[in-house]
């Protein structure tokens, strides 16, 4: 496994689902989440920046047929791809059940959690990725692009140890979903090894839209 620098919507990598039931193989439906080819996000900043998410797919890379990409304008891109109901992140070699890529077939489920630590060598060394997450309530989020009801609230929270050079001790994350739409607001939080918050970021949904 190894590291690179991660967008922000890259919420994921547990290893271990949340409990619910594995159903049959079916289709990427994206009540939460839309999965299409051009389907754009653009999102306002605190402190003025704005950036765009743009998805496109699927594609034949890393030996399989329906490769989707997420690019982000501020730099950083991810890549996963489906298979029946386990979602695989194209550059690593654990496959993810949680967050945003399990909604590709299910609603999020207020209450539900996730504890998956993961444990894999870098370098030679013996690394750990911490990993909780949950879904604590719902809400009605306001944002440039208009308000939103219903919005499910994924609570996060990762990082590794011992702390990686270049990367955050420790991450926390409050990602709001709409139904339809995907992303219409994201909170980051980053700490240092001591515990002391070293940067917050805001994003709020600015515009988006999805091919016909």
């Amino acid at each position: 496994m190894r590291a690179r620098a991660v967008a922000w919507f890259a919420l994921l990598f547990a290893a271990g689902g949340c409990g619910r039931t594995t159903g049959p193989v079916g289709a990427i439906t994206g009540e939460y989440f839309p999965v299409q080819d051009g389907a754009r996000w653009t999102f306002q900043r605190s402190g003025g920046a704005a950036h765009t998410l743009t998805m496109s797919g699927p594609s034949a890379r890393y030996g399989v047929s329906d490769a989707w990409h997420v690019d982000d304008s501020l730099g950083g891109a991810e890549e996963f791809a489906v298979r029946g109901w386990i979602v695989y992140a194209m550059d690593r070699e654990v496959p993810v059940t949680g967050l945003w890529y399990e909604f590709l077939h299910e609603p999020p489920v207020t209450g539900d959690s996730w504890q998956s630590p993961i444990e894999f060598t870098l370098s030679g060394q013996p690394q750990k990725y911490a990993y909780d997450a949950s879904v604590p309530d719902r809400s009605e989020v306001s944002t440039p692009a208009g308000a939103f009801s219903d919005c499910p609230t994924l609570s996060i929270r990762f990082g590794y140890d011992p702390p990686l050079p270049g990367f955050s001790a420790a991450v926390r994350r409050t990602v709001r979903l709409a139904r339809g739409i995907g992303w219409v607001s994201v909170e980051t939080t980053r700490y240092d090894s001591a515990g002391a918050v070293t940067s917050f970021d805001s994003d709020a949904l600015a515009s988006y839209s999805f091919p016909r």
